[in-house]
């Protein structure tokens, strides 16, 4: 049979177990790759006994992998992170990153940042009130919805956007690539590949969320949250360049921006 599967589930879950958790949402879809083992075949099993309404189309099960489109396009339609002002939550809402705003436009002009890959760019809530000038602005979202959205408000033309997957996808060129609160969401797998395509597109500088007080890190499914610290395993990124502290909330008050060079 052939080796990929994809599997509708259209029914609401919030958490079922299936080779392990899996965070799932109304209409979810989960992508099967080949792999080593086929318990997630019987757990299948068990859901349609169970009456949860699961297509499948060829293939034989074995490990898997939440779409990410489906799993955070349902996030921003069910506004589950909570907040009225942007789709990305409250953490991203204008106050909340006042403070950030100033340190990112200091630093920007201390390393000479002409031009900016912002990925994910989400709704540009916050993004859009930055007291710095680039000569490019790149940002990408995973999700068509938010990029036809930004296309049709009236930025400078030095402003563009595109769909893309940090995932699979090589970023488009720039000084520095910008990555704030989006690997908090993804599985270690997923972060790997993404760190991996980063190289490839040779950015200068990256700027990313770290949460520099944590001794530990814990895995996730797509879609769900939890600190990271990028400097311990199974990152073990060196020590940053600067680390920008956004003043964050109890109890997460070391929640940083980190500056990277490779």
């Amino acid at each position: 049979m052939d080796p990929g599967l994809t599997v509708e589930i259209a029914t609401v879950l919030t958490r079922i177990v299936l080779s392990g958790l899996l965070y799932g949402h109304q209409h979810e879809r989960f992508v099967v790759s080949p792999g080593a083992s086929t318990e997630p075949a019987n757990n299948i099993f068990r859901l349609v006994r169970q009456g949860i309404s699961i297509v499948c189309t060829g293939g034989f099960p074995t490990m898997l992998h939440l779409d990410h489109v489906s799993v955070f396009d349902s996030i921003i339609e069910r506004k589950a992170w909570g907040s009225d002002e942007s789709v990305s939550g409250h953490g991203s809402t204008v106050a909340a990153t006042a403070i950030l705003r100033q340190r990112l436009a200091d630093t920007f002009a201390q390393l000479q940042i002409r031009s900016l890959v912002d990925a994910p760019c989400g709704d540009m809530n916050w993004m859009r009130h930055l007291d710095y000038r680039l000569d490019q602005y790149t940002g990408v979202d995973l999700l068509p919805r938010i990029i036809k959205k930004l296309r049709e408000e009236n930025f400078p033309p030095a402003y563009r956007f595109q769909i893309g997957n940090i995932v699979t996808n090589v970023l488009p060129p720039g000084d520095a690539l910008f990555c704030r609160d989006c690997l908090v969401h993804l599985p270690f797998s997923a972060i790997h590949e993404a760190l991996r395509l980063w190289k490839m597109a040779d950015f200068k500088f990256i700027f990313m969320t770290t949460f520099p007080s944590r001794t530990s890190n814990s895995d996730c499914m797509v879609g769900d949250w939890r600190p990271l610290n990028m400097e311990i395993a199974p990152f073990n990124w060196p020590k940053p360049l600067l680390i920008l502290n956004e003043d964050y909330i109890p109890p997460y008050q070391d929640k940083s921006i980190g500056v990277w060079t490779f």
